[in-house]
C-alpha cells in the first residue's frame, strides 16, 4: 500500500474519530461520525467535480498543492497530458513530412488499411487513378478499380511482384502496381505508367523475332550448299574440313536463332496477360 493511501486513510480515521468524540459530548456518537462522513464524502466530490471541469478543458490557474491524494492525481494528468501533446505535435510534424513526401514521390500513393479502405493519397496517384482524395477516402479501392485480375492481386497473399492492369481513365495506357506493408495494419500501393515501358519492350519483341524470321531464310540456304557440299566427294577430299567447320557454325546459329524465336514467344504470351498477373 503505498504511503499516500496510507495517509488519506489515517485522515478518514482521524476525522471520524473527531466526529465520534464531539457527537460523544452531545450524546450522539453515532450521528457525530455521520457528519465526518458526509464531510469527507463531500470534500471528495468536490475534488471529483473540480478534476471533471479540469479534464473537460476548464483551465485551472494553478495546480492544487499540498498533501493528499487528489493533488498527486492532478500532478499526474497534468504530465501525462503535456506529454500526449508533445507526442501529438511530433506525431503532427511527422504526418507533415510525410505528405511532403509522399507529394515529391513520381509513381503514385496510396496508403490503405487492412481491409483495402483508402486513407490518403498523393496527386499523382489522383492522377493515374482517377480517384479523388476527399471523396474516396475511406472507400474500398477495389469497389473503385474493378479491373477482375487487379482485384485478384490486391487480395492474393504474396504481393513479392508487381502486377500490370490496364489505366481506368485511357485506353491503351498500362500501369504497374505493387503493394507493400506500411505502418501498422496498413498497405503502400506503389502505382506508375509503364506506356512507354510496355511499348518499348512490345518493339523489342518484335525486333527479335522479325529478325529471327529473316535470319531462317539464309541459314537455310546456307545449311543446303554446304550439304551439298559435304556429299560432293572431289570438294570432300580437299576442302572437307572447311565445310565440316561451317557446317557445325551454321547449326550453331540456327540454333541461336530457334532460341531467340521461343523467347520471344515466350515473352509475348507473359506479357500479352491481363492486370494483376505479376511479371518477371
Amino acid at each position: 500500500m503505498s504511503p499516500v493511501l496510507i495517509t488519506t486513510l489515517a485522515r478518514i480515521g482521524l476525522l471520524l474519530a473527531a466526529g465520534a468524540c464531539i457527537g460523544w459530548l452531545y450524546g450522539r456518537p453515532q450521528l457525530g461520525v455521520l457528519v465526518a462522513l458526509a464531510i469527507a464524502l463531500g470534500w471528495c466530490m468536490l475534488w471529483l467535480f473540480r478534476l471533471h471541469r479540469w479534464l473537460h478543458g476548464e483551465k485551472m490557474p494553478f495546480l492544487p498543492q499540498g498533501s493528499g491524494i487528489w493533488p498527486q492525481i492532478f500532478a499526474r494528468i497534468n504530465f501525462l497530458k503535456g506529454r500526449n501533446k508533445r507526442r501529438g505535435k511530433r506525431f503532427k510534424a511527422l504526418l507533415k513530412q510525410m505528405r511532403q513526401a509522399t507529394r515529391a514521390f513520381p509513381d503514385g500513393g496510396v496508403i490503405l488499411s487492412d481491409n483495402n479502405e483508402i486513407v490518403t493519397m498523393n496527386k499523382v496517384a489522383e492522377g493515374l487513378l482517377g480517384l479523388k482524395r476527399k471523396k474516396d477516402r475511406g472507400l474500398r479501392i477495389e469497389n473503385l478499380i474493378r479491373d477482375p485480375d487487379f482485384v485478384d492481386y490486391l487480395r492474393a497473399d504474396n504481393h513479392s511482384r508487381p502486377a500490370e492492369f490496364p489505366s481506368p481513365l485511357a485506353n491503351g495506357r498500362w500501369l504497374s502496381s505493387h503493394l507493400v506493408p506500411y505502418g501498422l495494419e496498413q498497405k503502400l500501393l506503389l502505382v506508375r505508367d509503364i506506356t512507354e515501358q510496355r511499348k518499348a519492350d512490345e518493339m523489342r519483341r518484335d525486333f527479335v523475332a522479325n529478325a529471327s524470321h529473316e535470319l531462317r531464310t539464309p541459314l537455310t540456304v546456307i545449311t543446303g550448299y554446304l550439304d551439298a557440299l559435304s556429299e560432293d566427294s572431289v570438294i570432300a577430299e580437299t576442302l572437307g574440313g572447311p565445310v565440316s567447320e561451317m557446317q557445325r557454325q551454321a547449326a550453331r546459329m540456327r540454333l541461336l536463332v530457334d532460341e531467340l524465336l521461343k523467347l520471344s514467344e515466350y515473352r509475348s504470351d507473359n506479357c500479352g496477360c491481363r492486370a494483376g498477373r505479376p511479371v518477371d
